[in-house]
């Protein structure tokens, strides 16, 4: 009888134990069939991917806006962590992102945008992005413009007299000596273009890839 007594105050005790340690383990759990975690940060990660989408209409101010994707490089219990919470400020707006979250972002004067995000600890990791090498990357001639092509620019893509149907004209920047394209206006030529391209953001907190997809305007009243 002793060892019965015993043996269930041993096993009282790990339990109560159990349950109080159970109290402090983060939320987080592993698919046994994925790398990525349940576990979402709360503090700066080493490294964020987002997207900006520009749209810029012809002798307007243009419009943006972000989506933010996956942190890179966050490690928990061996599995990858790509999920986060912050606190997204801009100077109209405050909201929780998490992953594939999106707001829209003002584009000033300047031709930049400005963001903050906070994390759980209050850290604020603040961004100013210059957009002006997408929204001035044309001068417009007669019946052409010359296109500058943007540092980082994967490609510039047009509607062109040569493809057909909804295929375009794609202009790879390694390509272009001059790092320029002359484009036609009218004659099969869409009336605007697309730029795509990527800036990496370095902050005190790591460093973020940003990738930059533009929609640009060469003439008045597109009708897209």
């Amino acid at each position: 009888m002793k060892k019965i007594a015993l043996a269930i105050i041993v096993s009282a005790a790990l339990y109560i134990i159990a349950c109080s340690l159970e109290d402090s383990w983060p939320n987080a759990t592993t698919d046994p069939h994925s790398s990525e975690c349940s576990y979402v940060m709360k503090k700066h990660s080493k490294q964020m991917i987002m997207e900006i989408h520009l749209k810029c209409a012809y002798d307007r101010t243009c419009k943006s806006s972000i989506d933010f994707g996956p942190s890179i490089g966050e490690k928990y219990n061996d599995c990858k962590v790509g999920n986060y919470e912050y606190e997204f400020v801009t100077e109209k707006s405050k909201k929780k992102i998490r992953l594939n979250s999106w707001d829209s972002l003002d584009v000033y004067p300047d031709n930049h945008v400005y963001f903050s995000l906070f994390d759980t600890t209050g850290a604020e990791k603040k961004y100013d992005i210059d957009l002006s090498a997408f929204v001035n990357s044309y001068t417009l001639r007669e019946d052409s413009a010359d296109i500058l092509i943007p540092e980082n620019t994967k490609y510039i893509a047009i509607k062109c007299p040569e493809q057909k149907g909804l295929l375009l004209c794609y202009y790879y920047n390694d390509s272009l000596v001059n790092k320029m394209v002359t484009v036609g206006i009218g004659d099969g030529w869409s009336p605007y273009f697309y730029i795509e391209s990527w800036i990496n953001y370095t902050t005190e907190y790591g460093a973020d890839s940003i990738s930059i997809s533009s929609s640009i305007d060469l003439v008045k009243d597109n009708p897209k």
